[in-house]
């Protein structure tokens, strides 16, 4: 199922787009290393707290990509692609390119300057682990890796879909993470893996 298939069938054909849960799909919210701050006292990064959240969103990925399976990354940005190359975030995370599926479009949610890369592969050809340091690393510019891009604050916002079931894994910081269900079933199938 390609995404515009797993938007419609799934979500009602609904935007992919940030502020996704305002438009009341069937999501959860998660915090990332509760109780922990990214700064200690002393004004240095809490470690601890990244490795935390790091952690976590590792258990999600494997519970959600086992394997072989296909998955489905969106990368959002509020830029078009300079030949397809989206400012280095497919090499970043992206073990082989030849085993990878590119498409793109334009993004509802920049409002016709931003563009969707939609990259199709099996599980294990993504750097999950370089993945998930770029994502909570974004807020933070000396923090590396992260995916670098012209201005600081406009880091794209990435999906993770598993495209048999429909769910939607968004990833947002270093705080959490959102993880949108198609139907009750599903997220009642997720909840007993856990």
């Amino acid at each position: 199922m390609n995404l515009d298939q797993i938007m419609q069938d799934c979500y009602g054909g609904m935007a992919l787009e940030p502020q996704m849960w305002k438009n009341d799909p069937l999501f959860e919210l998660f915090d990332l290393a509760k109780n922990q701050y990214q700064f200690l006292e002393n004004g240095e990064y809490n470690e601890t707290m990244f490795s935390s959240a790091r952690k976590e969103v590792s258990v999600v990925i494997n519970q959600l990509f086992p394997g072989n399976q296909e998955a489905i990354i969106v990368i959002d940005t509020a830029s078009q692609t300079v030949n397809g190359k989206h400012h280095g975030f497919v090499r970043k995370i992206i073990k082989q390119r030849k085993s990878v599926v590119f498409s793109s479009h334009q993004s509802d949610y920049h409002k016709g300057e931003g563009e969707q890369l939609i990259l199709t592969t099996i599980s294990q050809n993504i750097d999950w682990s370089k993945l998930i340091v770029c994502l909570l690393n974004q807020d933070f510019p000396n923090r590396k890796p992260r995916f670098k891009t012209t201005k600081e604050a406009d880091y794209p916002s990435i999906y993770l879909i598993h495209p048999q079931n429909g769910i939607i894994l968004h990833v947002y910081d270093d705080r959490g993470y959102v993880i949108y269900f198609p139907d009750e079933v599903v997220k009642e199938a997720f909840e007993k893996q856990k």
